[in-house]
């Protein structure tokens, strides 16, 4: 049996413009979300500090069993927390923690941060204020400012759930934050497996992505601007037009191609781990 966790970044639209817009969250998030809860499917909700005020409060209170609640830090600027000062660095986290706290009445115990931006500092942090789960490393993901200086670079690092070495966050080790991995897609070297590959692959071209996938959990990852549709008129990339659909007729098309398939949320998969999950 494989199992499948539906795990969604809540954050800002992804404009080129610089505007705050959230019509992910308005018109999107809520549709998929529906749809999700409608089968009794467990999801995770990371969201970002800087949006909060614009998530749905019931959210949780409508199904709080599917829901595991997450932080996605405060925001996407710079970009990279690994990159940022340790102050700021864990600044921003306790802001946006305690902003998620006071709009659902619980804490969040999952993390993953901007841009798969994790290290080790970090999830010694996350670890003192009370996280139980990191899934921000994305295996395979490597990335360079100016083909020079990396900033994301996750090559040999584990498939499967594990605890993070406080020398070296992709060895295992001792650390008490569990690190459950994206899935990383084996027909794109270096991206996530996602909603973003299925709107724009399809269903079946996922599904087949899907087998492939290695580690003994699929944690597909979505994003709440890929759930809008954008037009040329929209201040976005090409490629977030093609990632981008208002509509969830291509994920109920491959939730039905999943039969036999498990589905978790990262409480879940804490919990089988031996990590328990929140709420």
């Amino acid at each position: 049996m494989r199992s499948f966790c539906f795990s969604i970044d809540a954050e800002r639209d992804y404009r080129t413009d610089g505007q705050l817009t959230v019509r992910g969250l308005a018109e999107g998030l809520p549709m998929f979300t529906d749809l999700l809860t409608s089968h009794d499917i467990p999801f995770d909700i990371m969201g970002s500090g800087e949006i909060v005020e614009h998530l749905p409060r019931d959210l949780l209170q409508k199904r709080q069993d599917l829901v595991a609640l997450g932080c996605h830090a405060y925001s996407h600027s710079p970009g990279y927390l690994s990159r940022m000062p340790r102050r700021r660095k864990e600044a921003e986290i306790q802001r946006a923690t305690a902003l998620l706290r006071e709009r659902f009445g619980r804490p969040p115990m999952q993390f993953r941060a901007p841009n798969f931006s994790i290290d080790g500092e970090t999830l010694e942090f996350l670890g003192g204020l009370g996280y139980r789960i990191d899934s921000s490393v994305l295996p395979g993901r490597y990335v360079r400012r100016w083909r020079l200086i990396p900033l994301v670079d996750h090559r040999g690092a584990p498939f499967n759930p594990y605890r993070p070495s406080s020398v070296n966050f992709l060895h295992p080790g001792e650390t008490p934050v569990l690190e459950v991995p994206v899935t990383p897609n084996p027909l794109a070297s270096g991206a996530p497996l996602g909603l973003g590959f299925l709107h724009s692959e399809g269903a079946r071209v996922c599904r087949t992505a899907l087998e492939k996938a290695a580690g003994r959990y699929v944690v597909f990852l979505a994003h709440s601007w890929e759930m809008v549709r954008w037009t040329s008129a929209d201040s976005v990339r090409p490629w977030v037009r093609d990632a981008s659909r208002g509509k969830t007729d291509l994920l109920e098309e491959l939730l039905a191609l999943l039969d036999g398939w498990e589905f978790l949320n990262l409480d879940r998969v804490g919990a089988r781990e031996g990590r328990g999950g929140g709420g």
